[in-house]
């Protein structure tokens, strides 16, 4: 009755507070810990200043639930004299209890101004380091950039995140500048440089990408270094650490290809996938300095089909006439797999009309995808041997004898390429095959089409994976109906 007499003052005279108000105050004394465990929250949420002191004593109470609610009080009251004693009592028997961690924090953030817990920079103890950060982040106080020098990582770390997650951009900087430093926690990494990615200047993209070449960092941070370059004239909406909407504005591009292009040398010697990022992201912006050690790569047969694929696009994207005379020397018998690929995609894009006899030899290929690449090729081109190559592959669909995985690619490359008769034979087999067959108007996919494509859609496009899940779930719905 006392409790909600307090709670609600609502036609309640003023004697019946207090004297709830000293009832209550009084159960403090009590030895039964539920009961101070129960007054403690009143007195705090009420701000009865005149009982901090009682309050004050609970610290030592031997109930973890009794020293938990005290610490809430007293943070609610502000009472910032007992800051010493509450520390002591979070980093001593407690350390382990994250409640009472929880309350010592909210206790900082409330009783405490910023200038204070900041002293607790020079704390022996790194728990009570990492009480300040927490409070100092709750309200978003710069002065948590000083815990970045901290000797204990996970004080940094959280310091990191307080400035990065929150975010308090008047430590931005001070965040951003800590990428200098080595560092073995890759959700550090991630935050400092995002810091520089999000701040922007050339100085900041001058660091991330000095780490990019840095061996003693995760292949994963090196490769996120060299997309933030990738996309620094034109950010993505959503932040690259948390994903949440903090838009950033158009940045000169020039900045990015200016920071990257000294350290391509370093980046062509790093491992194969930082070394693949670097080709795609220095391609992209267009540095040439580049293309000597494209040339390198596509010739080294030691390399991957990947690696050497990945060169050639992106040296033609630099010198297309370079790489389409490397391409037209790459032998049959290494055209296969991403380098063939690459083979035939810069041969269509900059050399077509000369390599009809290539893309019609690639349809033979033992690499089904080179095959599939070769025929949509082939639909873009205009000439009698291509058209004669298709038009032949129309009669193996149409007499049975066609691979099935290039089925698809064979018909969609034959729109607009068919003599009447053979449009005629065409739609009536498709016809037939769609009338015996609930499923026949789309078989030719089953075996075809571009798996790679396919799951890129599929795991990329939310939309698409929610179609075939509704999909899936009618199915068994009408399995257990029947």
């Amino acid at each position: 009755g006392s409790e909600m007499c307090i709670r609600d003052r609502t036609n309640v005279d003023q004697g019946s507070v207090e004297a709830a108000k000293s009832i209550l105050i009084g159960i403090m004394g009590d030895m039964d810990p539920t009961l101070q465990a129960a007054v403690l929250p009143i007195v705090g949420e009420q701000g009865w200043n005149d009982a901090t002191k009682s309050v004050r004593g609970l610290l030592a109470s031997p109930n973890a639930r009794v020293r938990y609610a005290a610490i809430d009080a007293l943070g609610r009251l502000q009472d910032t004299a007992s800051l010493e004693a509450v520390i002591n009592v979070a980093i001593g028997g407690d350390a382990q209890d994250v409640a009472i961690r929880h309350a010592a924090a909210m206790f900082l953030s409330r009783a405490a101004k910023s200038g204070q817990i900041a002293r607790l920079v020079d704390h022996e103890n790194a728990g009570a380091r990492l009480l300040a950060v927490i409070a100092l982040r709750r309200q978003k106080s710069g002065a948590v950039a000083g815990f970045l020098a901290d000797e204990d990582p996970r004080v940094v770390l959280e310091a990191a995140r307080a400035i990065h997650d929150e975010p308090i951009e008047i430590a931005a900087v001070a965040l951003a500048d800590l990428i200098e430093q080595p560092t073995e926690s890759d959700a550090l990494v991630r935050r400092l440089l995002n810091a520089n990615f999000r701040i922007g200047g050339a100085e900041n993209a001058v660091a991330v990408a000095n780490f990019s070449t840095r061996a003693e960092a995760s292949e994963e941070m090196r490769i996120e270094a060299l997309e933030m370059l990738s996309q620094w004239a034109e950010p993505g909406p959503l932040d690259r650490v948390l994903g949440d909407y903090r838009p950033l504005e158009k940045r000169d591009s020039k900045l990015a290809s200016q920071a990257i292009g000294p350290q391509i040398d370093l980046l062509m010697a790093a491992p194969e996938k930082v070394r693949l990022k670097a080709i795609e992201v220095a391609a992209a912006l267009g540095i040439k300095k580049i293309a000597g050690a494209l040339v390198q790569q596509i010739g080294e047969t030691g390399r991957t089909s990947e690696a050497r694929g990945k060169a050639l696009l992106a040296l033609a994207s630099l010198d297309p006439a370079v790489a389409v005379r490397l391409a037209e020397k790459i032998p049959a018998d290494q055209t296969r797999g991403r380098l063939g690929l690459a083979k035939l995609s810069v041969m269509a894009d900059h050399a077509a009309e000369k390599s009809i006899d290539q893309f019609i030899s690639a349809i033979s290929n033992d690499d089904t995808r080179i095959k599939q690449k070769a025929w949509d090729i082939l639909a873009l081109q205009k000439d009698a041997k291509s058209t004669a190559a298709i038009t032949q592959a129309v009669d193996q669909y149409l007499d049975g004898q066609l691979d099935a995985r290039v089925q698809l690619n064979v018909v969609e490359a034959a729109r607009g390429k068919l003599t009447k008769d053979q449009q005629i034979r065409l739609k009536s087999y498709r016809e037939k095959i769609a009338s015996s067959d609930p499923l026949g108007k789309w078989l030719d996919s089953l075996s075809g089409g571009d798996a790679d494509r396919g799951a890129a859609l599929f795991m990329g496009r939310t939309a698409v994976s929610y179609t075939h899940l509704r999909a899936h779930e009618t199915v068994v719905r009408s399995s257990y109906a029947d």
